[in-house]
Order: C-alpha cells, then sequence, then structure tokens
C-alpha cells in the first residue's frame, strides 16, 4: 500500500515538474496556431552554440507564447533534408549553421542571426496581427 502510494507520488511529482499534467495539452494546442521558427544546428558548431546560449534565451524570453521555437540538429538526418529542402524553396545559397527560418524568412550564420532575428520576428507577428 505504501508503495503504490510512493508510486502515485513519484508520477505526479514528475508530470508536474515536466510540466506536462494538465498543461500539456493546452501547451500544445496554444503552440499549434504560432509562427514556427525553425533553428537549425550541429553540436559540433561553435557559432551555434554561441548562437543558442548568448541570443536563443532573450528571443524565447521576448517572443513567449508569441512564437514556438524548434530546435533541429542536423546531426538527424531528417532535420538535415528538412534544411536543405528549406534553403532550395527559399533560394538561400548561404551554406552552413546556424540556420534559422520563419515563415519564408532565412538567416544563416551567428551574425546573421543577431542582427535580423528580432527584427524578421516582429516583421512576421505585424503581417499576422499577432
Amino acid at each position: 500500500m505504501v508503495k503504490k502510494i510512493f508510486i502515485s507520488l513519484f508520477v505526479l511529482l514528475t508530470l508536474f515538474l515536466n510540466g506536462s499534467f494538465l498543461s500539456g495539452q493546452e501547451n500544445h494546442q496554444l503552440n499549434k496556431n504560432l509562427p514556427e521558427l525553425l533553428f537549425f544546428y550541429s553540436e559540433s558548431c561553435h557559432a551555434c552554440h554561441k548562437a543558442r546560449r548568448e541570443i536563443m534565451p532573450v528571443i524565447e524570453q521576448e517572443f513567449y507564447r508569441k512564437i514556438s521555437i524548434r530546435y533541429l540538429d542536423i546531426a538527424n538526418v531528417d532535420n538535415y533534408k528538412l534544411m536543405l529542402s528549406l534553403k532550395q524553396r527559399y533560394n538561400c545559397k548561404d551554406a552552413g549553421v546556424p540556420t534559422v527560418f520563419l515563415e519564408g524568412a532565412v538567416l544563416v550564420g551567428y551574425d546573421g542571426i543577431k542582427d535580423n532575428l528580432r527584427g524578421v520576428i516582429i516583421k512576421t507577428l505585424k503581417e499576422k496581427d499577432l
């Protein structure tokens, strides 16, 4: 009996701590309609780590619940193929990572992301009236 209570409390605590209890479905519904920013990176890329450490936390905080952000490691073949197909679709000749896509806008490299990402997000939100 004590073991069942302990297991139940552990499961509930785990669900609360990872944010999936009650609000998980709500968060999914909320994020479903938001513009989706795709951030492609490589674990071996210094500029990727720098962008994720210096730029993205500020973006995540400023645009919380206004955009959805997905981080995609290009070590995964499907992610790499997706990045290449998006670069081709949007006629992006710049190679490498980090690369960001948002509603047809493409930014490549640390400096491009640092200098332009905030403006691209604001423009996208204005165009969508969000």
